[in-house]
């Protein structure tokens, strides 16, 4: 939370940093599917956090993906910038990680392959949990005991850059402000 990291020293910011940092690689490279149940917005951090995960179920009548950091005058650090390019498919990019261009919604993140479903609000969490429950095989036997390996495999970059240990920037950061101007 940015208004919290304003009344505390550097190196609990970057501390603060580097620990989320570690739980999205986690999440990332968790050698068992995972699913995200994303019932609202998941925007800056969240939004980082949401793509960590491998599979997405969304809102399809509430919510916005966003990550605002040019708007705050913030340079992402080496490992999230890895994440997002991971994850994120190269046409979005420009859009999401440079200029945070427009609010996404969930029918805008099927279309471009983001999310994996975009569902009545009631049936998020019930969705979600049948996706888990269609990828219970991965999660047991030789499955699981490759899955971390291909993970770490398929997202070295996010774990080399992490293991850089470099925090976030934030050159152009006005304190007291915690949230971008509103678009659509």
């Amino acid at each position: 939370d940015l208004r919290y990291m304003d009344t505390v020293d550097g190196a609990v910011v970057l501390q603060h940093t580097l620990s989320t940092n570690q739980l999205m690689a986690r999440i990332c490279c968790f050698p068992l599917p995972t699913v995200a149940a994303i019932s609202g917005h998941w925007c800056a951090a969240g939004g980082m956090m949401g793509l960590a995960f491998d599979f997405r179920v969304m809102s399809s009548e509430h919510g916005f993906f966003f990550v605002p950091g040019v708007d705050l005058g913030l340079v992402y650090a080496p490992m999230q910038t890895a994440l997002m390019k991971a994850k994120l498919p190269a046409s979005m990019h420009r859009d999401v990680i440079l200029f945070n261009r427009r609010r996404w919604t969930a029918q805008d993140l099927v279309a471009k392959g983001c999310i994996d479903a975009a569902v009545p609000s009631g049936q998020v969490l019930s969705q979600s949990l049948e996706l888990a429950r269609e990828l219970r095989s991965k999660g047991s036997g030789p499955a699981r005991k490759a899955l971390g390996g291909l993970k770490e495999g398929l997202y070295k970059e996010i774990l080399l850059e992490l293991s850089g240990g470099a925090g976030m920037g934030y050159p152009g950061r006005a304190k007291g402000v915690d949230r971008a101007s509103p678009q659509t």
